[in-house]
């Protein structure tokens, strides 16, 4: 899937420099935290760019968007995972009902009905 060079160089500079000011602006640096987010921003911003295509400039716009959004992008995704979840799971499972919505999928699983069955 071939992409513009130029539009990723953009986006990770834009990612990158972003990074290292918020870093720089963190009155105690935590390496342990700041490393896997840096490397995070900068993965999340090479995909949405060979994803997308953009041009230059909202290249550069992109990258810095989702440096500044570091840390929230695990929290975003976990969202987004928790919705998929509700919606996979009719009646989702909740933190302390594991079991109970468990039972409800598998009931949910049981009324699909069976093609081989109704196959004539």
């Amino acid at each position: 899937m071939p992409f513009e060079i130029a539009t990723a160089i953009a986006a990770m500079f834009g990612c990158i420099v972003t990074r290292v000011i918020v870093g720089q602006s963190d009155k105690v640096s935590r390496w342990r935290v700041r490393v896997p987010i840096d490397v995070l921003s900068g993965g999340v911003t090479f995909f949405l760019v060979v994803a997308t295509r953009p041009s230059l400039l909202t290249a550069l716009v992109l990258g810095i968007t989702v440096a500044a959004l570091g840390a929230s992008i695990i929290k975003i995704a976990e969202v987004r995972g928790r919705k998929l979840i509700d919606a996979l799971l009719p009646g989702g499972v909740g933190d302390d009902d594991h079991e109970a919505g468990i039972a409800r999928a598998m009931d949910q699983l049981h009324r699909i009905p069976d093609p081989e069955k109704h196959s004539g």
